[in-house]
């Protein structure tokens, strides 16, 4: 990863876990102990209790990114919610089960990420009560996933320079017809 896209991502995430701890309206700790972490790079995460006691956790860390070989792929964001992990490692270090009811992955562009706290916030809550989340700010684009409660979602914007070769496809699709 370029220096300058370690610089966006290490601040884009610090404005990502203050903002998202202040829509929770619940308490949100921030960890960088390698015993919770599930990303190698030991960035920090952001963890809570949720009304049933179920630890929670939150990470947001690079998708893609820019580097030497290949400066011009794009920076991607993942906004990681719940997403599988070793459940009984976080149970003995935390006393509190992990939840695996659900999982959220959600891929943004740096730009949008700051955008989406709320509507991140809103679909976490409605997972616990069965609402429904509040509009996003952004068009996204839900991605299948073999399990029923694991979801994996894109923005539209991202989704397209992620696969820039689909957008072109579906500009000369259009063209066609």
């Amino acid at each position: 990863m370029t220096p300058e896209a370690k610089q966006i991502l290490a601040q884009l995430r610090d404005e990502f876990y203050r903002k998202f701890a202040e829509v929770m309206q619940r308490p949100i700790n921030l960890s960088k102990d390698s015993t919770l972490i599930f990303n190698p790079s030991l960035a920090p995460i952001a963890t809570w209790l949720d009304s049933q006691d179920q630890f929670n956790y939150l990470n947001v860390y690079a998708y893609t990114a820019p580097d030497n070989l290949t400066p011009h792929r794009p920076l991607t964001v993942q906004i990681s919610i719940n997403s599988p992990g070793p459940a009984k490692e976080v149970q003995r270090k935390t006393g509190y089960s992990l939840n695996q009811d659900w999982s959220l992955t959600l891929t943004v562009l740096p730009e949008e990420a700051l955008g989406i706290v709320h509507w991140v916030a809103s679909w976490i809550h409605s997972q616990g009560n069965d609402s429904i989340a509040i509009p996003a700010s952004v068009r996204l684009k839900s991605i299948p996933t073999e399990l029923a409660n694991d979801y994996q979602i894109c923005t539209q914007t991202a989704w397209q320079s992620l696969h820039p070769e689909q957008d072109a496809q579906s500009s000369q699709n259009l063209q066609v017809a």
